[in-house]
């Protein structure tokens, strides 16, 4: 479950989905099966990647003194974050 405390997002990251399509090529097609390997290769390194960000923390940081609120909400749902917060000036 994401969670945002002390202007950290952390959480976990799982059932990650990337697609990657050929929409334009100058050099010919490209072969499906390096497609399916780059689609891999680059799910793996999201899941790896933004896993461990997320197990140590983002910190979200201020911007013209106004950040989260710590009573955010987060939703997760096909694919969206939704982060529903108050702002605090500080």
């Amino acid at each position: 479950m994401p969670s945002f405390v002390n202007r950290t997002l952390s959480g976990n990251i799982d059932n990650v989905t990337v697609t990657i399509v050929e929409v334009d090529s100058r050099i010919g097609q490209f072969n499906q099966r390096i497609i399916a390997i780059l689609d891999a290769l680059v799910r793996e390194a999201v899941e790896v990647v933004a896993g461990s960000m997320l197990r140590v923390g983002v910190h979200v940081p201020l911007v013209d003194n106004v950040t989260l609120s710590n009573n955010a909400s987060i939703v997760t749902k096909r694919g969206f974050v939704r982060i529903s917060s108050d702002f605090i000036y500080e």
